[in-house]
């Protein structure tokens, strides 16, 4: 078995979408996996290629790892996603490539100021804790995902309160600006939080 770790470009983008499709990696990159998911992990001003992999066992390609440096607070973090087909887990290709992630970020503690490493996944996922335990990884952070039964009739009206005006998001220059101060003055607190800038 030869196991390779190469840089992935735009050009990989059908290789990337048949791996984040895959019955074992789509629920935990579901988000790459949605239209325009992968066009926009491209563009993402926060990651580049020089921070991205793919691996292969005999030439097929059987997962992927990507890392974004984010500015928050007095130093910037990074984070880490790793994703590998289940048939070909437990044989260090996820070691491999956090090993190469990790490497790949070295010179931006010098240059940007990089304080953090996190390696993140959706959880409740025993593959991914055990990984991360034995990487000397630790929760801290966890975040609640709320559900609603769909009722019948549809939700019901909001009752907002005075003085409150509601519009349609519509693109404009306009919109994108009030959207992007809502969504700064709504997260300013958060763990980790990233400004958001009109030109990203």
């Amino acid at each position: 078995m030869e196991c390779t770790i190469e840089r992935y470009d735009r050009s990989h983008i059908g290789t990337l979408r048949e791996l984040v499709s895959h019955a074992s990696l789509r629920d935990e990159f579901r988000w790459l996996a949605a239209p325009g998911g992968l066009e926009d992990h491209f563009t993402d001003p926060y990651s580049g290629p020089e921070l991205r992999r793919i691996a292969r066992v005999d030439g097929a390609p059987v997962g992927f790892g990507f890392a974004f440096i984010l500015p928050s607070g007095p130093s910037a973090w990074a984070m880490v996603r790793i994703g590998i087909l289940e048939a070909f887990r437990r044989r260090g290709l996820g070691s491999r490539l956090l090993a190469e992630s990790v490497a790949a970020l070295e010179p931006s503690k010098a240059t940007r100021g990089l304080g953090e490493l996190d390696l993140s996944a959706w959880t409740p996922n025993p593959a991914v804790e055990g990984f991360a335990a034995r990487h000397g990884f630790r929760p801290v952070r966890t975040f609640w995902k709320m559900v609603r039964p769909r009722a019948a009739a549809g939700p019901p009206a909001p009752a907002w309160p005075a003085g409150i005006e509601v519009r349609t998001y519509d693109g404009s220059e306009r919109a994108l600006r009030e959207w992007n101060e809502a969504y700064n003055a709504a997260f300013a607190e958060h763990w980790h939080f990233v400004p958001a800038e009109l030109e990203h």
